[in-house]
């Protein structure tokens, strides 16, 4: 039988942070979700919600966070978000 429980393998306290997390997870296959994300794309202060909760399956939550160990580190990560800050502002987005 399978079981359709979920995990959370990360909290997160921004929506754009979240979502490259979910998207790693999604691009190798593990379909991911984050709680709280429409309360907090609502009421977009950061910490009203007490963060956002990005959950897998009980049966991907290993892999999953095997994956995102792997795959950012700390810099890493923080190079990425950088870039795609510099890129939405030269595009001349607002901020989200």
């Amino acid at each position: 039988m399978k079981d359709d429980s979920f995990v959370t393998v990360m909290h997160f306290e921004n929506a754009p942070e979240a979502n490259i997390y979910r998207s790693l997870l999604e691009s190798n296959g593990i379909r991911a979700y984050l709680t709280g994300e429409t309360f907090q794309n609502v009421f977009p202060v950061t910490g009203v919600t007490g963060g956002l909760e990005l959950q897998v399956s009980s049966e991907d939550a290993q892999r999953a966070k095997e994956i995102l160990q792997a795959r950012f580190s700390e810099r890493e990560f923080r190079k990425e978000v950088e870039e795609s800050e510099e890129a939405r502002e030269k595009a001349g987005c607002p901020e989200p």
